[in-house]
Order: structure tokens, then C-alpha cells, then sequence
């Protein structure tokens, strides 16, 4: 439930803030008077090239884990996630690649591709 992403028992993990994101999506945290999401850093403004060269990351401390990057999420891949996660859960996605920092975003929430995307996610293996 979305009253589970907050307080000292949450924790974090990918699984969390995918909950936490389309919690988010749906207007539905814990405090959050409507769906309105907004962004520090706009969509449009990410750079998948930081993927390759980490000296591109401008905090150090969002930089790489030491292992190999493909194998462990660093905290610069994390916003990566939650817009891919936008895109495929709203309706609206192409609004994310064109709104500015600090404006709001709200999601259109389309149960078919969070549905898709769950799929996608249960069965990975298969």
C-alpha cells in the first residue's frame, strides 16, 4: 500500500521506489494532497551518456558503486528509473520531456501500462 512508503519501517531498495514512484503517479502518499509531481532536475535534462563516462556526474557522491556498474544500481540511476517508470505508467509521458524544474507534472495514469510494465517485471525470467 502507498501509506507504506514513508516513515522508519519503510526502507529503500528498487522494489520500494517503484512502489514509492507510482504511489506517487496516482496521487496517492502518504500527505500528498494531489497528483502533482515535481522535478529538481527536468526530464529532458537527463544525459544517458553519464552511463558511460561517471566523471559526467557532478556530485561525486552520486557517482558508481566500485563493482561494475551492470551489476549493482548506483544512486545517479535512480531518477533514470523513476522516468522510465513515468513514461510507461502515464498516459501524458511526453509532457515529462518538456516540463521545466519545479513545474508540475501530473500524471495520467494509464492502468494497461502499469499493468504491461508488472508483466514485464514478473516475468523477466521467463
Amino acid at each position: 500500500s502507498c501509506a507504506e512508503c514513508t516513515g522508519a519501517r519503510a526502507g529503500w531498495n528498487m522494489c520500494r521506489n517503484l512502489q514509492w514512484v507510482v504511489c506517487a503517479a496516482r496521487g496517492n502518499l502518504p500527505g500528498q494532497d494531489s497528483a502533482n509531481v515535481r522535478f529538481a532536475v527536468p526530464p529532458k535534462d537527463l544525459d544517458h551518456r553519464a552511463f558511460e563516462n561517471p566523471a559526467m556526474i557532478p556530485d561525486p557522491a552520486d557517482a558508481w558503486w566500485g563493482e561494475p556498474h551492470w551489476e549493482r544500481y548506483a544512486v545517479s540511476d535512480v531518477f533514470f528509473g523513476e522516468v522510465c517508470v513515468l513514461s510507461l505508467i502515464c498516459r501524458n509521458a511526453e509532457q515529462l520531456f518538456s516540463v521545466e524544474r519545479g513545474d508540475r507534472f501530473v500524471c495520467d495514469f494509464n492502468e494497461a501500462g502499469f499493468g504491461e510494465l508488472a508483466n514485464a517485471l514478473l516475468n523477466r525470467g521467463a
